[in-house]
Protein backbone atom coordinates (compact mmCIF):
# COMPACT_ATOMS: atom_id res chain seq x y z
CA UNK A 1 0.00 0.00 0.00
CA UNK A 2 1.11 3.61 -0.89
CA UNK A 3 -0.03 6.83 1.29
CA UNK A 4 -0.41 10.11 -0.79
CA UNK A 5 0.11 13.00 1.46
CA UNK A 6 -2.03 15.12 0.06
CA UNK A 7 -5.40 13.47 0.22
CA UNK A 8 -4.75 12.00 3.27
CA UNK A 9 -4.46 15.59 5.07
CA UNK A 10 -7.58 16.34 3.01
CA UNK A 11 -9.43 14.38 4.82
CA UNK A 12 -8.10 14.83 8.04
CA UNK A 13 -8.81 18.14 7.47
CA UNK A 14 -12.55 18.02 6.70
CA UNK A 15 -13.18 15.15 9.30
CA UNK A 16 -12.07 18.20 11.75
CA UNK A 17 -13.84 20.36 10.23
CA UNK A 18 -17.37 18.27 10.62
CA UNK A 19 -16.34 17.62 14.09
CA UNK A 20 -16.08 21.17 15.17
CA UNK A 21 -19.33 22.31 13.63
CA UNK A 22 -21.18 19.54 15.08
CA UNK A 23 -19.84 20.51 18.47
CA UNK A 24 -20.98 24.17 17.47
CA UNK A 25 -24.06 23.67 16.10
CA UNK A 26 -25.00 21.45 19.63
CA UNK A 27 -23.60 24.05 21.99
CA UNK A 28 -26.12 26.58 19.81
CA UNK A 29 -29.12 24.20 19.88
CA UNK A 30 -28.66 23.97 24.09
CA UNK A 31 -28.04 27.30 24.54
CA UNK A 32 -31.03 28.38 22.51
CA UNK A 33 -33.09 26.50 24.53
CA UNK A 34 -31.74 27.27 27.26
CA UNK A 35 -32.74 31.13 27.48
CA UNK A 36 -36.26 30.22 26.00
CA UNK A 37 -38.08 30.99 29.17
CA UNK A 38 -36.86 27.95 31.10
CA UNK A 39 -38.98 25.00 29.83
CA UNK A 40 -37.13 22.16 31.76
CA UNK A 41 -39.47 19.44 29.68
CA UNK A 42 -37.49 21.31 26.46
CA UNK A 43 -35.35 18.48 24.75
CA UNK A 44 -32.06 19.38 22.50
CA UNK A 45 -32.61 19.97 18.81
CA UNK A 46 -29.47 17.79 17.00
CA UNK A 47 -29.08 17.57 13.37
CA UNK A 48 -27.63 14.54 11.47
CA UNK A 49 -27.48 16.32 7.66
CA UNK A 50 -24.73 14.91 6.10
CA UNK A 51 -21.86 17.88 4.67
CA UNK A 52 -20.49 17.33 0.53
CA UNK A 53 -17.29 15.63 0.95
CA UNK A 54 -14.96 18.25 -1.29
CA UNK A 55 -13.21 16.72 -4.69
CA UNK A 56 -9.16 16.17 -4.01
CA UNK A 57 -6.55 18.68 -5.52
CA UNK A 58 -4.67 16.73 -8.82
CA UNK A 59 -0.81 15.85 -7.54
CA UNK A 60 0.52 16.45 -11.08
CA UNK A 61 -0.07 19.04 -14.30
CA UNK A 62 0.67 18.35 -17.83
CA UNK A 63 2.84 20.89 -19.87
CA UNK A 64 2.44 21.05 -23.38
CA UNK A 65 4.81 22.45 -26.02
CA UNK A 66 3.67 23.04 -29.56
CA UNK A 67 5.96 25.36 -32.06
CA UNK A 68 6.26 26.63 -35.29
CA UNK A 69 9.39 26.97 -37.25
CA UNK A 70 12.65 25.01 -37.01
CA UNK A 71 13.74 25.33 -33.60
CA UNK A 72 13.79 23.39 -29.91
CA UNK A 73 12.64 23.95 -26.73
CA UNK A 74 13.94 22.41 -23.70
CA UNK A 75 12.87 22.68 -20.04
CA UNK A 76 14.46 22.57 -15.99
CA UNK A 77 13.31 20.77 -14.49
CA UNK A 78 13.69 18.39 -17.21
CA UNK A 79 11.06 16.59 -19.23
CA UNK A 80 10.53 18.73 -22.33
CA UNK A 81 12.77 18.68 -25.18
CA UNK A 82 11.08 19.47 -28.25
CA UNK A 83 12.00 18.19 -30.67
CA UNK A 84 11.05 15.10 -29.73
CA UNK A 85 9.82 15.16 -26.78
CA UNK A 86 6.66 18.30 -26.53
CA UNK A 87 4.93 17.54 -23.28
CA UNK A 88 5.79 16.33 -19.76
CA UNK A 89 4.19 16.03 -16.40
CA UNK A 90 4.93 18.27 -13.19
CA UNK A 91 4.02 18.39 -9.60
CA UNK A 92 1.51 21.14 -8.64
CA UNK A 93 2.89 24.15 -8.24
CA UNK A 94 6.01 23.54 -9.89
CA UNK A 95 8.00 26.33 -11.68
CA UNK A 96 9.40 25.42 -15.10
CA UNK A 97 11.39 27.31 -17.09
CA UNK A 98 11.18 26.96 -20.98
CA UNK A 99 14.33 27.82 -23.07
CA UNK A 100 13.39 27.73 -26.85
CA UNK A 101 17.29 27.69 -28.59
CA UNK A 102 16.70 28.77 -33.16
CA UNK A 103 18.03 26.56 -35.86
CA UNK A 104 20.66 27.13 -38.55
CA UNK A 105 18.43 29.88 -40.55
CA UNK A 106 16.13 30.95 -37.95
CA UNK A 107 15.45 33.29 -35.51
CA UNK A 108 13.30 32.81 -31.93
CA UNK A 109 10.14 35.55 -32.54
CA UNK A 110 8.00 35.01 -29.29
CA UNK A 111 5.88 32.75 -26.77
CA UNK A 112 2.00 32.17 -27.02
CA UNK A 113 -0.03 30.73 -24.16
CA UNK A 114 0.70 29.88 -20.82
CA UNK A 115 3.86 32.35 -21.92
CA UNK A 116 4.17 35.54 -23.44
CA UNK A 117 6.88 38.06 -24.65
CA UNK A 118 10.05 37.45 -27.01
CA UNK A 119 12.68 36.76 -24.37
CA UNK A 120 14.60 32.86 -24.91
CA UNK A 121 13.29 32.04 -21.68
CA UNK A 122 9.98 31.92 -19.91
CA UNK A 123 8.61 30.35 -16.44
CA UNK A 124 5.05 28.66 -15.68
CA UNK A 125 3.75 27.80 -12.86
CA UNK A 126 2.05 24.44 -12.62
CA UNK A 127 -1.01 25.47 -10.89
CA UNK A 128 -3.10 23.90 -13.69
CA UNK A 129 -2.55 21.49 -17.15
CA UNK A 130 -0.67 24.52 -19.52
CA UNK A 131 -0.14 24.83 -22.92
CA UNK A 132 2.80 27.05 -24.13
CA UNK A 133 3.64 27.69 -28.48
CA UNK A 134 7.14 28.73 -29.30
CA UNK A 135 7.39 30.48 -33.00
CA UNK A 136 10.71 30.58 -35.13
CA UNK A 137 11.04 32.59 -37.82
CA UNK A 138 13.47 32.23 -41.09
CA UNK A 139 15.99 34.62 -41.24
CA UNK A 140 17.22 36.29 -43.83
CA UNK A 141 18.52 34.36 -46.67
CA UNK A 142 22.00 32.76 -46.59
CA UNK A 143 24.62 31.02 -48.67
CA UNK A 144 26.84 28.04 -47.74
CA UNK A 145 29.04 25.89 -49.19
CA UNK A 146 28.87 21.89 -50.67
CA UNK A 147 32.09 20.48 -50.39
CA UNK A 148 33.24 17.18 -51.93
CA UNK A 149 36.27 15.37 -52.10
CA UNK A 150 36.58 11.90 -53.75
CA UNK A 151 38.93 8.61 -53.15
CA UNK A 152 39.64 6.18 -56.30
CA UNK A 153 38.07 7.07 -59.92
CA UNK A 154 34.68 8.79 -60.97
CA UNK A 155 33.06 12.03 -60.85
CA UNK A 156 30.54 13.77 -58.65
CA UNK A 157 28.16 15.84 -60.27
CA UNK A 158 25.12 17.99 -58.75
CA UNK A 159 21.21 18.97 -58.72
CA UNK A 160 21.03 22.35 -59.02
CA UNK A 161 24.09 22.63 -60.93
CA UNK A 162 27.69 23.63 -59.44
CA UNK A 163 29.17 20.31 -58.26
CA UNK A 164 31.39 18.74 -61.00
CA UNK A 165 33.95 16.64 -59.35
CA UNK A 166 36.23 15.81 -61.23
CA UNK A 167 37.26 19.59 -61.86
CA UNK A 168 34.35 21.88 -59.65
CA UNK A 169 34.57 19.97 -55.99
CA UNK A 170 33.04 23.10 -54.09
CA UNK A 171 29.95 25.49 -54.95
CA UNK A 172 27.76 27.46 -52.74
CA UNK A 173 24.11 27.29 -51.95
CA UNK A 174 20.81 29.48 -50.86
CA UNK A 175 20.16 28.39 -47.09
CA UNK A 176 17.86 25.99 -47.05
CA UNK A 177 18.16 24.38 -51.01
CA UNK A 178 18.29 20.91 -51.40
CA UNK A 179 21.02 19.61 -53.81
CA UNK A 180 21.34 16.11 -55.21
CA UNK A 181 24.90 14.60 -55.62
CA UNK A 182 24.94 12.08 -58.09
CA UNK A 183 28.40 9.51 -57.82
CA UNK A 184 29.71 8.01 -61.20
CA UNK A 185 32.17 5.09 -61.49
CA UNK A 186 35.54 5.63 -64.20
CA UNK A 187 36.08 2.62 -65.71
CA UNK A 188 37.52 -0.20 -63.62
CA UNK A 189 36.09 1.00 -60.74
CA UNK A 190 32.77 0.78 -58.68
CA UNK A 191 30.96 3.60 -56.46
CA UNK A 192 31.30 2.41 -52.28
CA UNK A 193 29.75 4.84 -50.64
CA UNK A 194 29.42 8.07 -49.62
CA UNK A 195 30.48 9.77 -46.00
CA UNK A 196 30.41 13.08 -44.12
CA UNK A 197 26.71 14.75 -44.99
CA UNK A 198 25.53 11.66 -47.14
CA UNK A 199 25.87 8.14 -46.33
CA UNK A 200 25.06 4.83 -47.95
CA UNK A 201 25.78 3.46 -51.09
CA UNK A 202 23.17 4.37 -53.10
CA UNK A 203 24.58 6.46 -56.47
CA UNK A 204 22.67 9.88 -55.05
CA UNK A 205 21.93 11.51 -51.97
CA UNK A 206 19.78 14.62 -51.49
CA UNK A 207 22.21 17.24 -48.95
CA UNK A 208 19.63 20.34 -47.26
CA UNK A 209 22.19 23.16 -47.16
CA UNK A 210 21.07 24.71 -44.10
CA UNK A 211 24.70 24.93 -43.07
CA UNK A 212 27.96 24.12 -44.69
CA UNK A 213 28.16 20.63 -46.14
CA UNK A 214 31.20 18.11 -46.40
CA UNK A 215 30.47 15.33 -48.37
CA UNK A 216 33.33 12.10 -49.45
CA UNK A 217 32.24 9.55 -52.53
CA UNK A 218 34.42 6.69 -52.50
CA UNK A 219 35.09 4.36 -55.57
CA UNK A 220 36.93 0.98 -55.72
CA UNK A 221 38.68 -0.77 -57.98
CA UNK A 222 37.10 -3.43 -59.32
CA UNK A 223 38.82 -7.00 -58.88
CA UNK A 224 40.17 -8.02 -62.99
CA UNK A 225 41.64 -11.51 -64.04
CA UNK A 226 43.76 -12.18 -66.96
CA UNK A 227 44.25 -15.62 -68.23
CA UNK A 228 48.15 -17.12 -68.55
CA UNK A 229 48.64 -19.16 -71.58
CA UNK A 230 50.73 -21.78 -71.73
CA UNK A 231 51.82 -23.73 -74.96
CA UNK A 232 54.82 -26.26 -75.59
CA UNK A 233 56.78 -27.68 -77.73
CA UNK A 234 58.90 -30.98 -77.25
CA UNK A 235 58.29 -33.27 -74.46
CA UNK A 236 58.41 -32.00 -70.83
CA UNK A 237 56.12 -29.79 -68.45
CA UNK A 238 55.22 -26.44 -67.20
CA UNK A 239 54.25 -25.60 -63.54
CA UNK A 240 53.30 -22.39 -61.76
CA UNK A 241 53.68 -20.46 -58.84
CA UNK A 242 51.15 -19.43 -57.71
CA UNK A 243 49.57 -23.03 -58.57
CA UNK A 244 47.19 -23.38 -61.85
CA UNK A 245 49.31 -24.17 -64.73
CA UNK A 246 50.51 -27.85 -64.91
CA UNK A 247 51.51 -27.92 -68.67
CA UNK A 248 51.11 -31.80 -68.92
CA UNK A 249 47.73 -31.43 -68.33
CA UNK A 250 46.27 -27.73 -67.34
CA UNK A 251 47.61 -25.70 -69.71
CA UNK A 252 46.21 -21.95 -69.07
CA UNK A 253 44.74 -20.38 -65.19
CA UNK A 254 43.10 -17.32 -64.54
CA UNK A 255 45.22 -14.91 -62.21
CA UNK A 256 44.10 -11.25 -60.34
CA UNK A 257 45.49 -8.55 -61.84
CA UNK A 258 48.84 -7.53 -61.06
CA UNK A 259 49.80 -10.97 -59.92
CA UNK A 260 53.76 -12.49 -60.84
CA UNK A 261 53.20 -15.73 -61.59
CA UNK A 262 56.58 -18.17 -61.90
CA UNK A 263 56.87 -20.76 -64.53
CA UNK A 264 59.46 -23.54 -64.10
CA UNK A 265 60.30 -25.93 -67.28
CA UNK A 266 61.12 -29.89 -66.57
CA UNK A 267 62.61 -31.58 -69.52
CA UNK A 268 61.21 -35.34 -70.10
CA UNK A 269 63.91 -38.27 -70.26
CA UNK A 270 65.69 -37.69 -73.43
CA UNK A 271 64.91 -33.72 -73.61
CA UNK A 272 66.45 -30.97 -72.84
CA UNK A 273 64.82 -27.24 -72.16
CA UNK A 274 65.87 -24.79 -74.94
CA UNK A 275 64.15 -22.07 -74.41
CA UNK A 276 61.36 -19.04 -73.63
CA UNK A 277 58.42 -17.15 -76.49
CA UNK A 278 55.87 -14.75 -76.17
CA UNK A 279 55.36 -13.10 -72.93
CA UNK A 280 58.91 -15.02 -71.43
CA UNK A 281 62.63 -15.14 -72.73
CA UNK A 282 65.77 -16.49 -72.28
CA UNK A 283 66.75 -20.02 -71.68
CA UNK A 284 66.77 -20.21 -68.09
CA UNK A 285 64.77 -23.49 -66.82
CA UNK A 286 62.29 -20.35 -64.69
CA UNK A 287 60.59 -17.42 -66.07
CA UNK A 288 58.37 -14.97 -63.93
CA UNK A 289 55.08 -13.20 -65.69
CA UNK A 290 53.47 -10.20 -64.36
CA UNK A 291 49.38 -10.33 -65.27
CA UNK A 292 48.43 -7.02 -66.03
CA UNK A 293 46.86 -8.32 -69.16
CA UNK A 294 46.59 -11.87 -70.91
CA UNK A 295 49.29 -13.54 -71.19
CA UNK A 296 50.84 -16.41 -73.42
CA UNK A 297 54.43 -18.21 -73.21
CA UNK A 298 55.89 -20.74 -75.14
CA UNK A 299 58.08 -23.52 -74.06
CA UNK A 300 60.75 -24.99 -76.18
CA UNK A 301 62.32 -28.38 -74.74
CA UNK A 302 65.00 -30.11 -77.80
CA UNK A 303 64.94 -34.58 -78.30
CA UNK A 304 68.54 -35.10 -76.55
CA UNK A 305 71.01 -37.17 -78.99
CA UNK A 306 69.92 -40.89 -79.13
CA UNK A 307 73.22 -42.43 -79.30
CA UNK A 308 73.60 -40.91 -74.97
CA UNK A 309 73.30 -43.62 -72.90
CA UNK A 310 70.75 -43.21 -70.51
CA UNK A 311 71.83 -43.55 -66.66
CA UNK A 312 69.65 -44.40 -63.47
CA UNK A 313 70.61 -42.74 -59.82
CA UNK A 314 68.40 -44.11 -57.26
CA UNK A 315 68.42 -43.65 -53.04
CA UNK A 316 66.55 -44.84 -49.91
CA UNK A 317 63.70 -42.89 -49.20
CA UNK A 318 64.50 -40.64 -45.38
CA UNK A 319 62.09 -41.85 -43.20
CA UNK A 320 61.58 -38.42 -41.29
CA UNK A 321 58.39 -36.58 -41.92
CA UNK A 322 59.88 -33.02 -42.69
CA UNK A 323 61.71 -34.38 -45.41
CA UNK A 324 59.60 -32.83 -49.06
CA UNK A 325 62.21 -33.56 -51.67
CA UNK A 326 65.89 -34.62 -52.82
CA UNK A 327 68.39 -32.70 -54.14
CA UNK A 328 71.61 -34.45 -56.33
CA UNK A 329 74.63 -32.97 -56.78
CA UNK A 330 77.13 -33.79 -59.93
CA UNK A 331 80.52 -32.41 -61.07
CA UNK A 332 82.96 -34.29 -63.19
CA UNK A 333 85.97 -34.71 -60.17
CA UNK A 334 85.80 -36.22 -56.55
CA UNK A 335 83.59 -33.70 -54.09
CA UNK A 336 86.74 -33.72 -51.94
CA UNK A 337 88.98 -31.84 -54.57
CA UNK A 338 86.55 -29.11 -54.59
CA UNK A 339 85.53 -28.94 -58.52
CA UNK A 340 82.62 -26.90 -59.69
CA UNK A 341 79.59 -28.48 -58.50
CA UNK A 342 75.80 -28.70 -60.00
CA UNK A 343 73.03 -29.40 -58.40
CA UNK A 344 69.27 -30.53 -59.91
CA UNK A 345 66.35 -30.39 -57.95
CA UNK A 346 64.02 -33.66 -58.31
CA UNK A 347 61.65 -33.02 -55.30
CA UNK A 348 60.07 -36.34 -53.85
CA UNK A 349 61.40 -38.27 -56.27
CA UNK A 350 63.77 -41.09 -55.12
CA UNK A 351 65.33 -42.01 -59.06
CA UNK A 352 66.45 -40.46 -61.45
CA UNK A 353 67.15 -40.99 -65.08
CA UNK A 354 69.68 -38.71 -66.84
CA UNK A 355 72.43 -38.98 -69.75
CA UNK A 356 75.07 -36.70 -70.72
CA UNK A 357 73.19 -34.28 -72.51
CA UNK A 358 71.08 -33.83 -69.51
CA UNK A 359 73.61 -33.57 -66.70
CA UNK A 360 75.30 -30.99 -69.95
CA UNK A 361 78.60 -33.18 -69.66
CA UNK A 362 81.03 -34.27 -72.80
CA UNK A 363 80.43 -38.19 -73.72
CA UNK A 364 83.65 -40.09 -71.97
CA UNK A 365 83.97 -38.14 -68.80
CA UNK A 366 83.59 -39.34 -65.09
CA UNK A 367 80.75 -37.90 -63.12
CA UNK A 368 80.57 -38.05 -59.43
CA UNK A 369 76.96 -37.99 -57.79
CA UNK A 370 75.89 -37.36 -54.74
CA UNK A 371 72.23 -37.00 -52.55
CA UNK A 372 70.71 -34.94 -50.30
CA UNK A 373 67.02 -34.25 -48.70
CA UNK A 374 65.61 -31.57 -47.81
CA UNK A 375 62.66 -30.31 -45.69
CA UNK A 376 61.83 -27.35 -43.42
CA UNK A 377 64.44 -25.21 -44.94
CA UNK A 378 67.14 -27.58 -43.82
CA UNK A 379 68.99 -29.58 -46.42
CA UNK A 380 71.01 -32.90 -45.31
CA UNK A 381 75.06 -33.11 -45.56
CA UNK A 382 75.82 -34.82 -49.08
CA UNK A 383 75.20 -38.90 -49.08
CA UNK A 384 77.78 -41.33 -50.21
CA UNK A 385 79.08 -40.21 -53.54
CA UNK A 386 78.61 -42.93 -56.68
CA UNK A 387 80.80 -42.42 -59.96
CA UNK A 388 80.39 -43.66 -63.60
CA UNK A 389 81.81 -42.90 -67.27
CA UNK A 390 78.97 -41.41 -69.43
CA UNK A 391 78.63 -43.10 -72.68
Amino acid sequence: MTLRALPLAARLSHVARFTLTAILLGASLLISACGAGGNSNTSPVSSSAALPTPAPTPSNFTLSVSKTGSGTVTSSPSGVNCGTSCSASYATGASVTLTASAATGYSFSGWGGACSGTGATCTVSMTAASSVTATFSQSGASNYTLTVSKTGSGTVTSSPSGINCGTSCSASYASGTSVTLTASAATGYSFSGWGGACSGTSATCTVSMSTARNVTATFSQNVVNYTLTVSKSGSGSIASSPAGINCGTSCSASYASGTSVTLTASAATGYSFSGWSGACSGTSASCAVSMTAARSVTATFSQVSSVSATYVISWDPVADSSVTGYKIYYATAPFSSGPQVKSIDVGPLTTYEFTSATLGVPVGSTVYLSVTAVGNNVESALSTSVSGVLQ
